[in-house]
């Protein structure tokens, strides 16, 4: 071996060494943001405004008043099809109904007379960072919820039905997660 030689994989290994330090010291002291991913934000100022705006809906309640009370117009919500009127009401698609009476009252005829509106809040923050000198994690923290309204007649038969909740998700991945023998084999061929 040579001189330069010696010196070159010396300073590698010292590069390296270096590298590590740095990256291991950021892991958790410096997260970089990630962006924000939002769905209909400027609606309320927080999911507590949310709850407050339905909590003033009250059964019966017309859907110009349902939507004066939350502060839209109908325009503001997506429109639900039977299916997804269904599956808000029953907890399911998977829910039969005839063409009669039913001692369940789901005939063709009830569904028939119901409409639906449904519209996403949701504000998630997201930070990435390093937990080790190979591995990337990726934080989330907010909320993200779908509210549901189900009309018969245009007045309201159901409170209004909330899903979701509070977003805190950790997720992380190694960097050879992201280059795989097949990742690089597809990029070189």
């Amino acid at each position: 071996m040579t001189y330069q030689s010696i010196f070159r994989t010396f300073s590698l290994f010292i590069s390296g060494a270096f590298l590590s330090v740095c990256l291991s010291a950021c892991a958790s002291v410096l997260p970089v943001p990630g962006g924000d991913s939002t769905t209909n934000k400027d609606f309320y100022e927080n999911e507590l405004d949310l709850i407050d705006a339905l909590e003033r809906i009250q059964i019966g309640m017309s859907k110009n008043r349902v939507f004066s009370h939350l502060l839209r117009t109908e325009h503001d919500f997506q429109k639900m099809d039977r299916s997804e009127i269904i599956k808000a009401i029953y907890g399911g698609n998977n829910v039969t109904y005839g063409h009669g009476d039913s001692s369940y009252g789901l005939t063709e005829e009830f569904l028939s007379t119901l409409s639906g509106y449904k519209f996403k809040f949701t504000v998630v923050k997201t930070n990435h960072g390093f937990s080790s000198p190979i591995r990337i994690r990726t934080t989330e923290h907010g909320y993200d919820y779908e509210v549901s309204l189900i009309f018969q007649h245009d007045l309201l038969i159901e409170e209004p039905i909330m899903a979701g909740g509070d977003v805190n998700r950790t997720n992380s991945g190694t960097i050879f997660d992201f280059i795989s023998p097949g990742f690089v084999l597809d990029r070189t061929l």
